[in-house]
């Protein structure tokens, strides 16, 4: 799996690993541009938490965005990759109070081992978990469905002696004072990653999937202005099945400055089908039939003195006049989109061409075992929320046949939902949870 959201041959992968970088948070986004076309839902924030990293993936009008150069720790890295942005906030990252007395949560992480301190495997800072476990949102009997029972002593001591005392709060206090932390730096993650591309929160659903975000996507969802959340069956599985179901990939390019002018079009159509060749004869050596081909072209366009350039898709890239007046209308288009202004009397600049061959491969289909909960029927639990506790109720998964008002709880073997005040969430098309703002502002969406 690669970086660019495509697979590729085991050789490829050992002769060029840097492709494969960040292949994980790629498949979670696939499995989000799947679940778009499934739902019905053409524009998305996919967010992926798990133990140690948040990742957000935009899907707008259906597709998922690349870019050229990416960073991994801090080092730019020269290559096509599906956008996504990370910041260190999953279940494991360690709360603590620095030096001036502020309350910190992340991008440390626990890990899985020793991991959180609840999970009793020789933890001993205070992680997102504990202080989830602390206030009552999650089950220490029914984690992991049971085979790992956690330590709500072990979490409440450790919270309590190195958050709670040194800001000079309750234990619950401090415990919720990291929920809050950790849920505002995911709601700025998200803000930062639609802004950035001139895009309204309110015109999205939340799409939340890993072991951890069920119990963060509601309230990070509020603080966005985002009336629906969805949570998809096997949430901890999902970028697995966005693998499962990607194609094979290859990104070439070439980079030549020219100005977008008619007098360049010789030149960009010779350019344009030697990356077609190649494009081509790539697929041709992984096996890939020609009805299953798909070349797709983009440029790399700036306007004339720029230090910066855009990718912008050439859906009818030929080496004629009227094609060429088209992407340069989707240049300004795009540029005014992500910049809020575009200046189509200036002179622009094609710097790269770039082709992604594409080979689609058979699809997989999908088969679900039906849910076994053991039969634990309607609950109710003490729960601290809103600086008091209240007791909720708790419904499993696989049992709940209508929506629940909220505040509740959405318990399954893998993942836990928190379904805050004023939301409503119920079962769905395909085995999703789809929960709702409640009031107006929903009703005016729907």
């Amino acid at each position: 799996m690669q970086s660019n959201g495509g697979v590729c041959s085991p050789e490829i992968a050992s002769d060029e690993p840097v492709r494969l970088l960040l292949s994980g948070p790629s498949g979670g986004a696939l499995a989000a541009q799947r679940a778009c076309r499934r739902l019905d839902r053409p524009n998305l924030v996919g967010i992926d938490m798990g133990g140690t990293s948040f990742d957000v993936c935009i899907v707008q009008d259906g597709g998922v965005a690349s870019m050229t150069q990416g960073e991994i720790d801090g080092l730019p890295v020269r290559l096509p990759m599906i956008e996504i942005r990370t910041i260190g906030a999953g279940g494991g990252s360690i709360a603590s109070v620095d030096s001036g007395g502020r309350l910190t949560v992340g991008p440390r992480s626990a890990g899985a081992r020793p991991g959180p301190v609840c999970y009793g495997r020789g933890g001993t800072q205070p992680t997102v978990t504990d202080a989830n476990l602390v206030l009552g949102r999650l089950d220490a009997e029914f984690f992991l469905g049971g085979a790992l029972v956690l330590d709500v002593e072990g979490a409440r001591a450790a919270v309590e002696a190195q958050i709670a005392r040194p800001l000079h709060l309750n234990l619950d206090r401090a415990a919720e004072g990291i929920l809050t932390l950790t849920n505002a730096g995911l709601a700025s993650a998200i803000r930062l990653s639609l802004f950035e591309k001139g895009l309204d929160p309110r015109a999205f659903s939340l799409l939340s999937f890993g072991g951890a975000g069920g119990l963060h996507a509601i309230p990070v969802a509020e603080e966005l202005g985002i009336d629906e959340v969805i949570f998809p069956a096997d949430a901890s599985t999902f970028s697995a099945s966005g693998i499962l179901h990607s194609d094979i990939v290859h990104d070439l390019a070439k980079s030549r400055v020219m100005r977008a002018v008619p007098e360049s079009l010789p030149a960009l159509g010779l350019a344009l089908e030697e990356l077609r060749r190649d494009g081509a004869s790539l697929l041709e050596q992984d096996g890939v039939p020609g009805e299953a081909r798909e070349l797709a072209v983009s440029v790399d366009m700036r306007y004339l003195g720029q230090a910066f350039e855009l990718v912008v898709p050439w859906s009818d890239a030929q080496a004629q006049a009227d094609a060429l007046e088209r992407l340069i209308a989707g240049f300004h288009a795009l540029h005014r989109q992500r910049f809020s202004y575009a200046n189509p009397g200036d002179p622009v600049e094609i710097v790269t061409l770039r082709v992604t061959a594409i080979g689609r491969l058979p699809r997989i289909e999908e088969s679900r075992s039906a849910a076994t909960s053991g039969e634990r029927g309607p609950l109710r639990r003490r729960v601290f929320l809103d600086g008091a506790w209240h007791e909720i109720d708790i419904r499993h998964r696989a049992e709940l046949r209508h929506p629940i008002a909220g505040p509740a709880l959405i318990e399954e073997e893998y993942t836990t939902v928190f379904v805050a005040r004023g939301w409503n969430c119920g079962p769905g098309p395909g085995g999703d949870l789809l929960a709702r703002r409640s009031g107006a502002a929903a009703q005016a969406r729907e």
